[in-house]
């Protein structure tokens, strides 16, 4: 009896919060490109991809050991959602590495480093 009673309770309780209104959240307008700076310390080159929303868009080619800085288009990151994952796809390569999800705001840039072994990827989001 006590347990359906706190299950009723948590139930309750459970309701009782709100999920944000679109009219509360307020989209976030880029007024510029955002940099996304890519440290390839692999040999192979890489196709850098940008993930939101269930889609895959691609950003560049980085060649092998090179440092480049690519530009994120800012339609690419304007409205509502704000969490973006960067993916590198090694051209001829069977697997690819997915960076954990992040949030980029108007003025930030990005550095993304590949490792030598494809097995991590770092990920800094810069002021």
């Amino acid at each position: 009896m006590l347990t359906l009673r706190l299950l009723a309770l948590s139930l309750a309780l459970a309701g009782c919060g709100r999920d944000p209104r679109p009219e509360d959240i307020q989209p976030i307008g880029f007024t510029d490109d955002i940099a996304l700076e890519v440290d390839n310390r692999n040999f192979s080159d890489v196709v850098i991809y940008l993930r939101r929303e269930g889609t895959r868009t691609r950003i560049g080619e980085v060649t092998g050991s090179m440092l480049v800085t690519l530009m994120i288009p800012r339609s690419l990151l304007s409205g509502i959602t704000r969490e973006v994952q960067f993916q590198a796809d090694p051209v001829g390569a069977d697997r690819t590495i997915t960076s954990y999800p992040v949030f980029i705001r108007p003025g930030e840039h990005v550095h993304l480093t590949i490792e030598n072994n494809f097995r991590a990827a770092t990920i800094q989001v810069v002021q």
